[in-house]
C-alpha cells in the first residue's frame, strides 16, 4: 500500500532534508506517510554548497526543511530562512531536546596539542548522526517538531519515532559496540611515535565520545578551512616525525597524499556526510536502512585502523 493510501484525505507534507545522512532518519519517522527529498547531489560538499536552480526551487517549495545545524552552510541557511519567512518550518537537529550539541574540537594532540586560533570553538559541530544514542534521544522531539505542521499525523509520527528509537538503542548501538570492543590494538615499535589514525578534518567527535575512541586530531579542524602555507608547514613537519597508521579522508587531496607519504599512512576514504555504497555493508540483521549502513561502515573503518 503506497503512503498516500495510508492517510487518504490528509495533506502530505513536502519534507526536504539538506544532507544525505538525514534522509533515512526522516524517512524512518515518515514511514507509511511519505518520503523526504534530499537537497544535496552526489559528491556535493554540504559545507560549501553552490545551489543549482532546481535546488533553490526545492528549498523555496518545501513545507518542512530539516537541517543538522543552521551554521552548516551559509547558502542553505539563507535560503531556508527565506522559506521560513514565507511559512516553511525549519527544524535544526542541534536545537532539539536531547541533542546535547558540542562545539567543534580545538585541540590537535598529534600536532602537540596546539589550539586553533580561529573561532572554531564557537561553532557547533553538526555531525550528530554519528552517535546513534543521540539520534535515539532526539527521535521523539523530531517527530513532535514535524507534527507541529501535520498534527493529524502526530500519532503515526510518534509511533514511528519510538520504533526507530528502540532499534537504535537495542540493536544498532550494541552491535557497533561489539565490533569496536573486539578490537585489540597492537603496539607499534618504531623509531618514531605511532598514531593509529588521524582524519582530514574534525568531524567524528560524537562517534569517538560514544565509543571511547582516543582522537589524536585532524589535518584541519573545520572542513571549510583552507590550510594556509604556515599550517601546511607545521603539518608536514610533524608528519615527518611520526608514523601514522591510517589517514581517513573524504578525498585524496594533494595535502592528504603528502602527509601519507611523509608519515607512512594508509589513505582510507570515508565521508561522514555521505552514505557509502551498498556493497560495502553485508546483510546483517541489525542493518535496517541506509542510516545503519553509514554507522556500520564508519565503525568498521575505525576498527580496522585501530587493529
Amino acid at each position: 500500500m503506497p503512503p498516500q493510501a495510508a492517510i487518504a484525505g490528509s495533506t502530505l507534507p513536502r519534507v526536504l532534508v539538506t544532507v544525505e545522512p538525514l534522509k533515512p532518519v526522516a524517512d524512518a519517522l515518515l514511514a507509511g506517510i511519505t518520503h523526504s527529498t534530499l537537497l544535496t547531489r552526489a559528491g556535493q560538499d554540504a559545507h560549501n554548497m553552490v545551489l543549482s536552480p532546481s535546488q533553490s526551487r526545492a528549498l523555496a517549495e518545501a513545507e518542512i526543511i530539516i537541517v543538522p545545524d543552521r551554521s552548516l552552510s551559509s547558502v542553505v541557511n539563507t535560503m531556508a530562512a527565506r522559506a521560513e519567512e514565507k511559512g516553511a518550518l525549519v527544524i535544526s537537529l542541534t536545537d532539539l531536546n536531547g541533542a546535547d550539541a558540542l562545539p567543534y574540537e580545538t585541540a590537535q594532540p598529534w600536532l602537540g596539542g596546539k589550539k586553533n586560533k580561529k573561532k572554531s570553538s564557537k561553532l557547533t559541530d553538526p555531525h550528530l548522526w554519528l552517535d546513534p544514542q543521540r539520534m535515539a534521544a532526539i527521535a521523539i522531539p523530531l517527530a513532535e517538531a514535524i507534527a507541529m505542521r501535520t498534527p493529524s499525523l502526530r500519532a503515526q509520527l510518534l509511533g514511528n519515532a519510538r520504533t526507530w528509537q528502540q532499534h537504535l538503542v537495542m540493536q544498532l548501538d550494541p552491535a557497533l559496540k561489539k565490533i569496536l570492543g573486539a578490537v585489540e590494538g597492537k603496539r607499534r615499535y618504531d623509531s618514531r611515535p605511532f598514531i593509529p589514525f588521524i582524519t582530514s578534518h574534525s568531524a567524528y567527535q560524537y562517534f569517538f565520545a560514544r565509543y571511547g575512541i582516543e582522537n589524536d586530531g585532524a589535518l584541519s579542524l573545520l572542513p571549510e578551512d583552507m590550510t594556509g602555507a604556515r599550517s601546511q608547514h607545521d603539518v608536514m613537519k610533524r608528519s615527518g616525525e611520526v608514523t601514522i597508521g591510517c589517514l581517513i579522508a573524504e578525498q585524496e587531496t594533494a595535502l592528504v597524499k603528502r602527509v601519507a607519504t611523509a608519515s607512512g599512512a594508509k589513505i582510507v576514504k570515508l565521508n561522514p556526510e555521505m552514505i557509502p555504497a551498498r556493497d560495502k555493508s553485508p546483510a546483517l540483521s541489525f542493518l535496517k536502512d541506509d542510516y545503519d549502513r553509514l554507522l556500520y561502515v564508519t565503525t568498521i573503518t575505525f576498527a580496522d585502523c585501530l587493529r
